[in-house]
């Protein structure tokens, strides 16, 4: 529709007057409602008229029209792959036009903007805690089962010596770890002696089963043998169905917790508190926050933003188009203790706008 608007433009000059016609095209049209027949048609019988045309669409080769229409009308036609091939273009135009023209390119800026962090810092306590817990001594076993399941704690041989309960920090973790306070407690007390009694819950799939409650003390028994070393004639097994003081068998919550092994003592040692002394930090925010605020001439194609501390990549946030106003990293992810030993942390933003242009700041 441009090139015939400017065709009849052109056909209102006077006719010995030198005319040309100067077409740049940077995609397919696709929404003009005239053919290119038409354009031919109305190009035909004007004097003194050259048509110049530069290719900038994103495909190989040139466009058939514009070959067509600017080699049949005294002019050429060239292809531009990028922005630095329109001045050489056009120089080689000038030298075939009959008048000079000044011709204007302004060329989009780069996206330009901030990056903003709330809070502007975080501050993080340590906190030194002295825990005393009570010994939960039983392992409870799941429905039909009699190997010790993956909540609890295994431990290589090997690993044993560097176990210790004073690291344990919370009563879960504990309890998890109970076969190994056992354990190390019996290596450091080589007179006392255990009792494990292996129980069913006595009632479906268990009903009964009293094997299955052998089966469950073995597998501490042997547990106990050969991770921490224990002499088998330290250990004593027993089986029953129910625990000699039985949960509730009216819920599925008491019905689980009776199938248990029992870890029995009259060592004063094996089965006393858990005490332990840890490090545990505190943030004065549960996350951080970064708010990127962006100027541009045209549409962004990509976005990153990077947690960073010490020169280290923590956390990386990325996407497609403008970034979200607000993105978000929770503190229990990064790790407290981690936040801790760095120090210092930053962020930097970088984006890319749809002409390739790349920006970048930091906060």
């Amino acid at each position: 529709d441009s090139i015939h608007k400017g065709l009849e433009i052109i056909r209102q000059m006077p006719a010995d007057s030198q005319k040309f016609m100067l077409v740049f095209s940077d995609g397919e049209d696709i929404n003009s409602t005239l053919k290119s027949e038409d354009v031919s048609l109305a190009a035909t019988g004007v004097s003194n008229f050259s048509a110049y045309a530069v290719d900038y669409m994103d495909k190989p080769g040139l466009d058939p029209f514009l070959t067509s229409f600017a080699q049949g009308h005294n002019g050429m036609i060239r292809k531009a792959t990028s922005a630095n091939d329109f001045l050489p273009i056009l120089k080689r135009f000038s030298t075939t036009i009959f008048h000079r023209y000044l011709v204007t390119y302004r060329f989009l800026a780069p996206p330009a903007g901030t990056l903003v962090s709330a809070p502007a810092a975080v501050n993080i306590e340590e906190i030194t805690v002295v825990d005393s817990s009570p010994m939960l001594n039983h392992v409870y076993f799941d429905t039909g089962k009699s190997r010790i399941p993956e909540r609890y704690v295994t431990l290589a041989s090997a690993e044993t010596a560097n176990f210790s309960e004073e690291k344990l920090k919370d009563t879960m973790e504990k309890h998890h770890q109970v076969l190994n306070v056992i354990g190390k407690r019996l290596q450091a007390n080589p007179e006392a002696r255990i009792t494990l009694v292996g129980c069913n819950s006595n009632s479906g799939v268990e009903k009964g089963k009293i094997g299955l409650a052998r089966s469950r003390a073995e597998a501490i028994f042997a547990y106990f043998e050969s991770v921490w070393g224990i002499d088998l004639s330290r250990m004593e097994i027993r089986a029953r169905n129910l625990p000699a003081v039985p949960s509730t068998s009216r819920v599925p919550e008491g019905v689980v917790e009776n199938q248990r092994v029992e870890i029995l003592s009259t060592h004063p040692a094996i089965l006393d508190t858990i005490k332990s002394t840890y490090v545990q930090e505190q943030a004065d925010t549960k996350e951080l926050r970064f708010a990127p605020t962006l100027q541009g001439e045209t549409e962004i194609e990509s976005w990153q933003l990077r947690l960073l501390g010490a020169d280290k990549v923590l956390a990386t946030r990325e996407g497609a188009g403008a970034p979200p106003a607000e993105v978000v990293f929770a503190l229990e992810t990064l790790g407290l203790r981690n936040l801790v030993q760095l120090g210092q942390g930053s962020a930097d933003l970088e984006v890319k706008d749809k002409e390739g242009n790349v920006f970048s700041t930091a906060s």
